[in-house]
């Protein structure tokens, strides 16, 4: 036979060879429960419920890729309202991949090599098998293994070979062949182009090749497997389980139309499996249930030590290909565990709200007044935050009818919504079209981009996760019709409470005292704002939100989030069309700054006594307190000098020392040894004097700055 029919019946004996005999039992595969609701979460997983009536031991199965098995099996729940009981739920052990080569029979690793048949064909020696020929006729037996026989090249001179190679007279050429026994002891062979498929007969053999050939599957895990189900009692029976699938996004349109402002919603839902969403009811939850991945269905095999046999038995298989001979010979007789890729579970824990404590030297560090309360900004950041407790759930209003891999982009949301257009003005007085949009659907919004549509497309925005109530302040373009311009800064200080503070003591032992300066800081700024447009504009000028204040200018003013998630006051005012219009933004908080005892200096105190907006009689506490201050300051200043001056005469010391160290042994008058000992000795006691000084001085200057805060302590309160 020529080469090319040859090439066919070695395809077909190597499909027939690699064709899972479990193909034809899934033909006849049990009835799938049906899919019926899907409820898809932030957290890359969904919620699969399977729903419908079942008959008393009637065959039932569900459908699971390989690869969610183990979250389907790990959160798997029966739900019945109908009395329907379940039993046992089988399913197709998912060995690793080594471990299905390992127990094949045959050498897919010498076939994936060398692209040859006769690996395979070799490796069945010894199985029952069934052979079938290209004339039909069918053996069973058993293979004992692949031959080579010779025959006379065909075509005699000018021939060709098997592989088309030219060959001489008289040539012969080796053909390969399988070499049969049959049931009934007839030993024969069969070159390959007679074969038209030979395979295992036993199940064993047959199973082990089907996982093999399955372990070689580059994208085995989206392959469909079959949970089969023992039903116990018949009735209503809902199965649920969680599986990964992929996070579904929303994406908005802001619709100006007459007058009124809509939101509408849509949500991008993908269906991922190999099976068809037929009448399917979809849930979308934005919420994150914890989820992780383990690996929980592929068999596990405890480690067991290898021990060399003593009595002379050479023989222990463990696990499959290999013996307890091998492994000795191999020196694996201690165990150890190890960790690679592939799923894993991983938990962390982590202290929310803690308050750190820390002490630190200083002064001038600006705070929010405690005595000082200006604004009700405080009261406001402690609202009740039961409202913000709402998950966003959408319901599709029908069910959705969805094709395996295919997406769809379902409406969520419909309704009317509060929104504003307006013209923002930055921190850099760039002007921004933008909307000013409060959330009173009635429901939680979930963050995704955001297009807004007035009278024609007008920017895109995105909407940050927003809760009942929230509003927020989102540009969406430029607008080139208003110009703005800075007008006018002041920026003032008024002190209004100066006070001595001595905080208690705490486990880490007593605090430093401290001067407290309790001020208003005003700061007015104007803008010049221009309209080019041919219609009324609704600008709004940012402010910095204040920690314990308030904005005192005219027109409306409001604390709304913006784009970067902060909250800014908006000062909003109507500009006509056409026209030019001053704006000032004026703006009052309440802080406080401290100074510690030990870095208080003259001058700080001196500048508040100075201050004619504090009272009299704390201005004359300051003036005294001053005054001492000044008075230690002085002292250090004429302690500083001498230290100074002992530099010098320990120079002068360590010259005279230097002199005497020359003048030893040098033959030099005994009269100039002595008088350059007693310079030293002179310089000496100066350096002595200088350290009492120094000491003196030191001490008084304390007890000045000890003075001090006891005139400052008139402030306590």
């Amino acid at each position: 036979m020529g080469n090319r029919k040859g090439a066919v019946c070695l395809a077909a004996a190597a499909t027939a060879l690699l064709a899972p005999s479990a193909r034809a039992a899934r033909d006849d595969a049990p009835a799938v429960l049906p899919l019926r609701s899907v409820v898809l979460y932030e957290s890359g997983v969904g919620y699969f419920e399977r729903r419908g009536p079942v008959q008393r031991h009637a065959p039932l199965s569900l459908l699971v890729p390989q690869n969610h098995l183990d979250d389907a099996l790990m959160t798997l729940v029966v739900l019945t309202t109908d009395g329907a009981r379940v039993g046992a739920m089988t399913f197709p052990s998912v060995l690793a991949p080594e471990a299905a080569l390992a127990e094949s029979p045959a050498p897919f690793d010498a076939f994936a090599a060398e692209g040859s048949i006769l690996p395979l064909l070799g490796a069945m020696a010894g199985l029952q098998a069934r052979l079938v020929t290209m004339d039909g006729e069918t053996l069973e037996g058993r293979v004992i293994g692949v031959a080579r026989v010779e025959e006379p090249a065909a075509g005699g001179a000018g021939g060709t070979d098997t592989s088309g190679n030219p060959v001489p007279d008289a040539a012969t050429v080796q053909l390969p062949v399988v070499v049969f026994l049959t049931d009934a002891g007839a030993l024969r062979w069969f070159k390959l182009d007679e074969i038209e498929s030979v395979g295992p007969a036993d199940e064993p053999a047959q199973t082990a090749l089907d996982r093999a050939v399955a372990a070689l599957a580059q994208r085995r895990g989206e392959e469909q497997e079959t949970v089969g189900v023992s039903v116990r009692e018949g009735g209503d029976l809902a199965i649920g389980y969680l599986a990964e699938a992929p996070v579904w996004r929303v994406s908005y349109r802001l619709v100006f139309q007459d007058g009124a402002a809509r939101m509408q919603g849509w949500a991008l839902v993908h269906n991922d499996t190999d099976e068809d969403w037929q009448n399917v009811a979809v849930e979308l939850v934005e919420g994150q249930p914890n989820s992780y991945l383990f690996p929980f269905v592929t068999p596990r095999f405890r480690h067991r030590e290898v021990v060399p046999a003593e009595d002379g038995l050479d023989t222990a298989p463990q696990l499959a290909g290999t013996n307890a001979d091998q492994l000795a010979d191999a020196g694996m007789y201690g165990y150890g565990y190890g960790y690679g890729s592939g799923s894993s579970y991983g938990s962390a824990y982590g202290v929310g709200g803690l308050g750190m404590y820390g002490t630190g030297a200083g002064g001038g560090g600006v705070s929010a007044s405690q005595l000082l309360a200006i604004g009700e900004l405080a009261t406001e950041a402690q609202a009740s935050p039961e409202q913000r407790r709402e998950l966003l759930s959408y319901h599709a209003t029908e069910p959705l009818s969805l094709r395996a891999h295919e997406s769809a982009l379902v409406p969520v949301i419909d309704a009317g919504v509060s929104a504003e257009r307006i013209s923002l003005v930055d921190d850099a007085l760039n002007v921004l079209a933008a909307i000013k949009i409060r959330n009173d659907t009635g429901f939680a919004l979930r963050e995704g981009p955001l297009a807004v549509f007035d009278g024609g497309f007008s920017g895109q925005s995105w909407l940050p996760r927003m809760y009942v109530d929230d509003a927020r302040i989102l540009p969406h373009g430029a607008d080139l019709d208003i110009v703005v311009e800075q007008g006018d800064w002041e920026d003032e200080e008024q002190p209004r409470i100066v006070r001595w503070v001595r905080p208690p003591a705490t486990e880490w032992g007593a605090a430093e005292p401290r001067l407290e300066e309790h001020y208003v800081h005003l700061v007015r700024r104007s803008y010049v704002l221009t309209s080019h447009a041919a219609s009324e504009r609704n600008v709004c000028l940012r402010a910095p939100a204040l920690v314990n204040g308030r904005v005192t200018s005219g027109g409306s003013v409001e604390l709304l989030m913006a784009e970067d998630g902060c909250e800014y006051y908006h000062v909003c005012v109507r500009l006509p069309a056409g026209e030019e219009l001053t704006q000032v933004v004026a703006t009052e908080e309440g802080l406080q700054r401290n100074w510690p005892a030990s870095t208080l200096g003259a001058g700080t105190v001196e500048m508040l006594a100075e201050d004619e907006r504090l009272p009299q009689a704390t201005r004359e506490v300051l003036r005294r307190a001053a005054e001492a201050l000044h008075e230690s300051d002085g002292l250090l200043a004429d302690a500083v000098e001498r230290q100074y001056a002992m530099t010098t005469v320990d120079t002068e010391i360590a010259r005279h020392r230097a002199d005497l160290a020359a003048l030893a042994g040098s033959g030099a008058d005994d009269d100039v040894a002595t008088e350059v000992a007693e310079r030293m000795i002179e310089a000496g006691r100066r350096l002595d004097a200088l350290t009492v000084e120094i000491d003196d001085l030191q001490q008084r200057a304390a007890a000045a700055r000890e003075r001090a805060t006891g005139i400052l302590g008139e402030l306590a309160e």
